[in-house]
């Protein structure tokens, strides 16, 4: 049916002239059945003018029904197209920069995959001193790839060296090229990209961090801290105790034996303070080194 209206369309005059045609040809083979004599009465009827009116708003009414239902057609079909149209596959780019590196990121923000995707670089403009290098492209570039829908890739473009304060933005020209497999249909154009420093979206670092050292390197922060609160509180215990020390003393162990040594407090094991918490059922330890002598 398409092909057919796409027919129509494109032969108008053939069209109105085959209307014509439907519309005489019966008229005058029915009118010359009337003028011949058969050479008997009963085959011998007379063309009445009623006869001709009848016929007239017959082929009308025949012509209305034809047209309505090639309209009622060409508007599904049109309304096909523009549902085909809207699941196209979109190539959407944008240039960002890290260290001085143009790279083109390429995302299809359409509802349908598109495949054997060619990127060609045709050129590259205000990038400062640099030169575009064929050889510097990433390899994105050099060959075909496929994109479905939200999928994103990114490549290599240039080194650029230029002042984002007087220089124009960057720009590329690209030709692209893709397959649309469910159609089997190829589209190819031209376009450019213009570089935008001031909303672009900054690459992800690659870092080597090892997740197992984690946990152990925070062990060993915590152990550290815990020593230094032992030494300036007077107490012992461990990273794991998870006790809620309120310190009431500052370097006192310290001053005592240069000022006066009879002032110097004990400093209390470990075993004695998770004894002294089980007895008063707390995990806070704000009381002094003499009430816990004391037992209070």
């Amino acid at each position: 049916m398409e092909k057919l209206l796409t027919w129509i369309i494109e032969h108008k005059k053939m069209t109105i002239f085959i209307a014509i045609l439907t519309f005489l040809l019966p008229l005058v083979i029915v009118h010359g059945l009337f003028l011949w004599d058969p050479k008997c009465p009963q085959l011998n009827p007379k063309w009445e003018a009623g006869d001709m009116i009848l016929y007239v708003a017959g082929f009308e009414a025949f012509l209305g029904t034809v047209a309505l239902g090639a309209l009622a057609l060409w508007q599904n079909q049109q309304i096909h197209n523009q549902h085909i149209d809207s699941l196209e596959p979109i190539l959407s780019m944008k240039l960002v920069s890290y260290k001085h590196i143009l790279y083109l990121v390429i995302e299809n923000t359409g509802a349908c995959e598109a495949k054997e995707i060619k990127i060609n670089i045709d050129n590259v403009e205000n990038i400062g001193n640099a030169k575009l290098e064929h050889s510097f492209l990433d390899g994105l570039f050099k060959e075909k790839f496929e994109l479905y829908p939200h999928e994103i890739v990114q490549g290599r473009i240039t080194p650029f060296d230029f002042a984002m304060a007087t220089e124009k933005f960057p720009k590329i020209l690209v030709s692209v090229s893709y397959t649309r497999p469910d159609i089997n249909r190829k589209k190819e154009y031209s376009r450019t990209v213009i570089y935008n420093g001031g909303y672009a979206e900054k690459l992800a670092a690659e870092v080597n961090i090892d997740n197992n050292k984690i946990e152990k390197e925070l062990t060993c922060a915590a152990r550290a801290l815990v020593r230094t609160a032992n030494y300036l509180d007077g107490y012992q215990v461990g990273h794991r105790d998870e006790l809620d020390i309120l310190s009431n003393r500052s370097f006192q162990n310290d001053l005592a034996s240069v000022m006066d040594a009879a002032k110097k407090e004990k400093i209390f094991s470990h075993a004695e303070i998770m004894e002294h918490c089980a007895e008063n059922k707390t995990r806070d330890i704000t009381i002094s080194g003499r009430e816990m002598e004391n037992g209070r």
